[in-house]
C-alpha cells in the first residue's frame, strides 16, 4: 500500500523534463505519465485518497499502515495529475484532462498551522 511510490515515479519523470526539457523524452515517458494519472484518478474518492502507508511508514516505532490523506501521498498524487495535463498540452495529445484536473482540485492536503 505504499502507493506514494507511483507518485514518485511520476515526480521523476516531471523533474528531468524540467532539468533536460526534452519533448523526445517527455513522448517516451508519457504513456506511463497518463496511466499514472489514471491510477491517481481511480484511487481519490471524495477528495481523500485511503488507506496508504506514506513515506515515513516507521516514524512512530512500528508500521504506520491504514492512513487516510497522507499528505505527502496526497501531494504526488495532486502533483501526478497536473503533469500529466502538462504534459498532454506540450505533445498536443489527447489525454483526460477534464477528469485530472478535477480529481486534482479535489484532492485534500491535510496541513496542521500549529505545526
Amino acid at each position: 500500500k505504499e502507493i506514494h511510490n507511483s507518485g514518485d515515479t511520476s515526480l521523476l519523470v516531471e523533474l528531468i523534463f524540467s532539468t533536460t526539457g526534452n519533448l523526445t523524452w517527455l513522448g517516451e515517458m508519457s504513456e506511463m505519465v497518463f496511466c499514472l494519472a489514471d491510477f491517481w484518478a481511480g484511487r481519490v474518492v471524495n477528495g481523500s485518497i485511503s488507506n496508504v502507508v506514506g513515506p515515513d511508514e516507521f516514524a512512530k516505532g512500528r508500521l504506520y499502515s491504514g492512513v487516510t490523506d497522507n499528505p505527502y501521498t496526497n501531494l504526488v498524487a495532486r502533483r501526478s495529475l497536473e503533469f500529466a495535463v502538462k504534459t498532454g498540452e506540450l505533445l498536443k495529445l489527447p489525454t483526460n484532462e477534464e477528469d485530472w484536473r478535477r480529481v486534482a482540485g479535489s484532492i485534500k492536503i491535510l496541513f496542521d498551522e500549529a505545526s
